[in-house]
């Protein structure tokens, strides 16, 4: 690090020092046991299967929520603002990114606004205030919604087959 410019190098330290200090999101398949033991015990259990977290960013608490099936098994997470919290692209943008962690990004498709798309059996069509992002092979469906207040949805195929 010492070989690079210094503006490069208080860049680099500032930017790994933000991610360094961003919470870990789970992601979709991931074992429930291991998130509770990331973020501790939920401080909601509203019934067996959901569980959520509330986390602070820069401009307030965020409120994350994990759906899990009868395995243990993450189906569906999501990432919204509490209350008056300002939601901004860069939390989503670190949600986007744990999701898809490690999968390959020639496996996503992004659909635009007003197209229709198929994931988990089901047909949908893309909001004029989402970002949609498919990727099959991971078994994802990405959703954020870029409306105010704004929030961003990950889920797997059985969650969207459940909600037939």
């Amino acid at each position: 690090m010492n070989s690079l410019p210094p503006v490069t190098r208080v860049l680099l330290t500032f930017l790994l020092a933000v991610l360094a200090s961003a919470p870990a999101w789970a992601r979709v398949g991931e074992p429930v046991s291991e998130i509770r033991k990331r973020y501790g015990k939920p401080q909601g259990h509203p019934d067996g299967r959901t569980m959520f977290w509330m986390f602070e960013n820069d401009f307030g608490a965020m409120h994350y929520t994990v759906t899990a099936n009868d395995k243990g098994l993450s189906m569906a997470e999501g990432l919204k603002p509490y209350r008056r919290t300002r939601f901004t692209a860069q939390d989503a943008e670190t949600f986007i990114g744990m999701q898809f962690a490690g999968y390959p990004e020639a496996n996503r498709r992004t659909i635009p606004p007003g197209q229709a798309y198929r994931f988990g059996g089901q047909d949908f069509v893309c909001g004029a205030q989402e970002h949609v992002v498919v990727d099959e092979t991971a078994g994802i469906l990405l959703i954020w919604i870029k409306s105010d207040p704004g929030s961003v949805l990950a889920v797997s195929p059985e969650m969207v087959q459940r909600t037939k």
